[in-house]
C-alpha cells in the first residue's frame, strides 16, 4: 500500500513536471506577483467560506418544538373532569 502510494505520488510529480516545462516557456514573460495574489484571494475566499459557514451553522435556531402561542378551547379548559357539556 506505502509503495502504490509512493508510486503514485512520483507519477503525479513526473506529469506535473512535464506539464509546467511547456507552460513555463509559455509564462515567461508574466509576473509571478499575479500569480501570487491570486492564489493568495483565492486561500482568502476559502477562509472566508469556511467561517461564514461556520457562522452561520452556529447562529442557526431551531424553533421546531417551541409553542410561543398556544390557544386552546376555552369551553375545555373551563369543564370540571367528570361533568357534561351545556347543550
Amino acid at each position: 500500500m506505502k509503495t502504490s502510494l509512493i508510486l503514485l505520488l512520483a507519477l503525479l510529480l513526473n506529469t506535473s513536471l512535464i506539464l509546467a516545462t511547456p507552460l513555463a516557456a509559455l509564462l515567461e514573460h508574466t509576473n509571478p506577483w499575479i500569480f501570487i495574489a491570486l492564489e493568495s484571494l483565492l486561500l482568502i475566499g476559502y477562509i472566508l467560506n469556511k467561517w461564514v459557514g461556520a457562522l452561520r451553522k452556529d447562529f442557526m435556531i431551531d424553533l421546531g418544538y417551541l409553542d410561543v402561542y398556544t390557544v386552546e378551547d376555552r369551553k375545555k379548559t373551563l369543564k370540571k373532569p367528570g361533568s357534561k357539556p351545556r347543550p
